[in-house]
């Protein structure tokens, strides 16, 4: 049985004192008390409670100088302060939490309230706890990534891939047996998921390491130029064609082709990409010879490829072919629990960039935690570089540093009925179609703001018909 919460009761009445301890033993929580703000500092700095529930009028030290100098230590600001007061005062409230309170509640209140108060402030001291767990590993650490790896994802490590929910844990197995495997591989996932993270993590970790991975967007480049950059072509094979030029399937020989965005590519070349996978032979533009190539292939997607077969935009075969061993990769929002690892990870990343050591409110990895990220986790590291270039150094990252798309996240109207995938639906054509408005229907700036590319973009415009 785990040991029990530790709350630390700051009140000068010894009846009131009596009471609200009984109330909090009743449910579980080992309680302290201390009559005076002298006495709790001593307790906090021995004992080193959970949480600390304080009243404002005390004897000799009031409320807002204990949990300032609670909050300006080192060892004690991440205890949760709530202050317990009769004044009704909204200034008093407002100098209590900026003199570092995490919460307030206002007596009288009812046994409920109080608990499910102190039920969320001590979710957040744990979640504090475990970033704090974390931070340290990473500067104890020479190899930063390996040693992140190693302690959050156990046998699930894969470069610069931090998580652990059940998703994303599914997804790193996948990972793991495509590996092992020579099978082309499909990885399926939202715009900034990480489909090429994932791509390079299966190349660096399998036996062609030490060949080349070489990348390409199939949505970047016109069909001619995307034709001679895959294949290469003969000189004179078409106007500007001064020389002879490798593609990059040669290019790649032994090693591994990246093919992003592979549900664009036009049907003609299809054809081409088919015949790779079947035979391991390319042919220039302008050539007759074939030239055999040793390369697996790494598609990614975020179409559902089989509506585009339905469509007549993708050839069957060439689906079957891919997608010998999918890997899906889930969103997001789908990832319970690895925004706070993630955000973490992101900082201490634009930290080291920016020469700065700054930290997360609780408030802040809150707000996070509600913002269903439609740009998944390119949105989420952009938040978190913008937030930290505007943060004073040495001060903690607080909820205005963030865009209006997360800050309007927390004054959303909250849905009672509904799917959650609904819900995120709503939310996101909101959002989408508030950046619209706001750039007057310039799509590129709008994709910018919501940390989608635009082509992402478009997609949401006809998935959510705000064409």
């Amino acid at each position: 049985m785990p040991e029990p919460f530790q709350i630390l009761i700051v009140e000068d009445d010894p009846q009131e004192a009596d009471l609200l301890s009984q109330e909090l033993a009743d449910n579980g929580y080992k309680i302290l008390w201390a009559e005076d703000g002298e006495k709790a500092l001593q307790l906090i700095k021995q004992s080193l409670p959970d949480l600390v529930l304080l009243d404002i009028l005390l004897p000799n030290m009031d409320g807002f100088e204990v949990v300032k100098q609670i909050k300006d230590n080192a060892k004690t600001h991440i205890i949760p302060v709530i202050m317990v007061t009769a004044l009704a005062d909204m200034d008093e409230r407002v100098k209590g939490l900026d003199s570092g309170a995490d919460d307030y509640i206002t007596k009288p209140f009812k046994t409920f309230e109080l608990l499910a108060r102190v039920r969320s402030m001590l979710r957040i001291r744990k979640m504090y706890l475990d970033l704090t767990s974390t931070r340290t590993k990473l500067k104890e650490s020479k190899a930063e990534n390996s040693l992140l790896k190693k302690e959050i994802q156990g046998k699930y490590s894969f470069e610069n891939m931090i998580g652990a929910s059940p998703a994303i844990k599914k997804a790193f197995y996948l990972m793991e047996k495509a590996i092992e495997s020579p099978l082309s591989v499909l990885i399926q996932g939202e715009t900034g998921t990480g489909k090429e993270l994932v791509a390079r993590s299966i190349h660096y970790n399998s036996t062609r390491k030490d060949k080349p991975f070489i990348a390409q967007n199939c949505a970047a480049l016109p069909e001619t130029l995307l034709e001679s950059e895959l294949f290469g072509h003969k000189r004179g094979a078409f106007t500007g064609a001064v020389a002879d030029k490798k593609g990059l399937f040669e290019t790649a020989h032994k090693g591994t082709i990246f093919l992003d965005e592979v549900g664009d590519t036009p049907l003609s070349l299809q054809v081409r990409l088919l015949r790779v996978l079947q035979e391991g032979e390319i042919r220039r533009l302008g050539e007759v010879n074939p030239i055999k190539v040793d390369v697996r292939v790494i598609a990614a997607t975020h179409q559902d490829l089989k509506a585009e077969i339905e469509a007549g935009r993708f050839r069957e075969d060439l689906y079957y072919r891919i997608q010998t061993f999918p890997i899906p990769l889930p969103p997001l929002r789908d990832r319970g629990g690895d925004i706070p690892l993630l955000a973490e990870y992101f900082l201490r990343k634009y930290c080291q960039r920016l020469g700065k050591e700054c930290r997360f409110s609780p408030e802040s990895i809150s707000l996070l935690e509600k913002y269903p990220f439609p740009g998944n986790i390119r949105e989420l590291e952009n938040e978190i570089a913008r937030a930290l270039t505007l943060a004073p150094d040495q001060e903690s990252i607080t909820p205005d540093l963030f865009s209006e798309a997360i800050r309007y996240a927390a004054d959303a109207p909250v849905h009672k009925q509904g799917t959650v995938q609904a819900v995120t639906d709503q939310m996101e054509r909101s959002l989408v179609q508030k950046a619209l408005e706001e750039f007057k229907g310039n799509r590129t700036r709008a994709a910018e703001k919501l940390g989608l590319s635009r082509r992402g973009l478009l997609n949401k415009i006809r998935r959510f018909g705000l064409e």
